[in-house]
């Protein structure tokens, strides 16, 4: 009679055998089914999500609920694809809710699509294909996801870099931002704003007159608003620019009261007169020094390369040919835009506007008595001006005369400044 050892043997090993026998039977009944077939062509559906991947690439379909967070082809069509991609891309698909949402990324190195919104988020927008290289084009995409999600773009330990533009854009959609002439500006309720010049001010903006000769900043601001300024300081009259480092001499304040609302074809400002000869108003003597441009740099973040005076003005009076009624950079007793002293000032005849410096000139456009906005940059060589953003040509920076004033005075001809800003950029 055998002992318990070897029957307890034989019993294992007929049961090995019979495991064997099955698992040789399915593996049989798959491949007869065809599983090796969809093996080789690279195809398994897992509990209703398709997958499929081949030289191709991969592909899977998650579903059509708009709250799943990504489906990569909204559906597995019958034929391959027929693109190879050999870098990478990133695919898309269609809600099945809303019928519009896609994402597509790059594909063979040769075109780059935008991110197309959600129709469920909003109509913002619609898709711009563009071709790598473009130098005339540019890119963007627009987030949305399920409208009770929102959509965000979250950047961890990197920047966001946006290009200088090449020209203003003018109006933008609310919540744009964009990069020009070395400024970053943003679209709010219909307005476009210089970033950290809104409201009352920011750091290293004077928007107070009294306080340019003692205050640390790299933008300081004028505004006409009213007659106090420009009245001599007096027990009287404490706010007169002239107990504050100025000099206002014979000017007068003009009310607006006519203009068209938020108009530029029909002005009507308040602004400072310049009605006689020798009407004059002078800064503080303070801007184009190293050490003023170490204070800028301290409020900017970075070494200005370029000092700028800009001036909403209009030639009242322009029909005799002189240099002697100007605004612009000067010398505080200098009475002469093409004497010594001045460093850059326009000035006009009865023919063209010009800027003029005491060793260079060059001549603008024909001159009028409508409203401008001018513009000086003075650089470390060159000094360009501007009349309505459009330059009018350059002169030679001048040397040896740094710190000057923002200085308008009148003799024959005449203006009327409603502001005026000096910056360092």
């Amino acid at each position: 009679m055998p002992s318990q050892e070897e029957l307890d043997a034989e019993y294992s090993g007929s049961d090995l055998e019979a495991k064997v026998r099955r698992l040789e039977s399915t593996v049989n009944g798959l491949m007869e089914s065809g599983l090796d077939r969809l093996l080789a062509s690279g195809y398994l559906q897992f509990e209703g999500i398709p997958l499929r991947w081949n030289k191709y690439g991969m592909q899977v379909k998650s579903g059509t609920n708009p709250t799943i967070a990504l489906s990569i082809l909204n559906e597995l069509v019958a034929s391959e694809p027929t693109t190879e991609y050999p870098r990478a891309s990133f695919g898309g698909f269609t809600d099945g809710d809303s019928g519009t949402a896609y994402v597509q990324g790059l594909t063979s190195g040769t075109n780059y699509a935008s991110i197309a919104a959600d129709a469920n988020a909003s109509n913002v927008g619609s898709r711009t294909d563009l071709v790598a290289g473009s130098a005339s084009a540019y890119a963007y995409f627009l987030l949305g996801l399920n409208s009770s999600i929102g959509g965000y773009l979250e950047l961890n330990n990197a920047r966001l870099q946006l290009n200088e533009l090449a020209s203003d854009p003018g109006s933008i959609a609310d919540g744009g931002i964009y990069y020009y002439n070395d400024k970053l500006y943003a679209r709010i309720n219909g307005a476009t704003v210089e970033l950290g010049a809104t409201g009352g001010g920011g750091v290293g903006i004077v928007t107070n007159p009294f306080e340019w000769q003692g205050a640390w900043g790299h933008d300081f601001r004028f505004n006409a608003g009213n007659a106090d300024l420009i009245t001599t300081a007096a027990a009287a009259t404490p706010s007169g620019l002239s107990g504050h480092g100025w000099v206002a001499t014979a000017l007068s304040v003009t009310e607006g009261s006519s203009g068209d609302f938020l108009s530029s074809s029909d002005l009507d400002p308040t602004r400072i007169v310049w009605n006689a000869a020798s009407d004059s108003l002078v800064s503080p003597r303070i801007f184009g020094s190293y050490d003023h441009m170490l204070i800028a740099a301290d409020s900017l973040g970075a070494t200005p390369t370029t000092l700028c005076c800009e001036v909403f003005a209009a030639w009242t009076t322009k029909n005799v040919t002189e240099t002697l009624t100007f605004f612009g950079f000067v010398a505080p007793g200098t009475t002469d835009a093409a004497a010594a002293g001045s460093a850059a000032a326009i000035t006009t005849d009865n023919s063209n506007f010009y800027l003029k410096s005491d060793n260079g000139s060059d001549t603008g456009a024909a001159s009028d008595t409508a409203w401008h906005k001018w513009r000086i940059e003075v650089g470390a060589s060159t000094t360009e001006w501007f009349i309505d953003d459009v330059s009018q040509g350059t002169i030679t920076t001048e040397t040896d005369i740094w710190p000057t004033s923002f200085k308008a005075f009148t003799t024959n001809n005449r203006f009327d400044i409603a502001w005026f800003r000096v910056s360092y950029e």
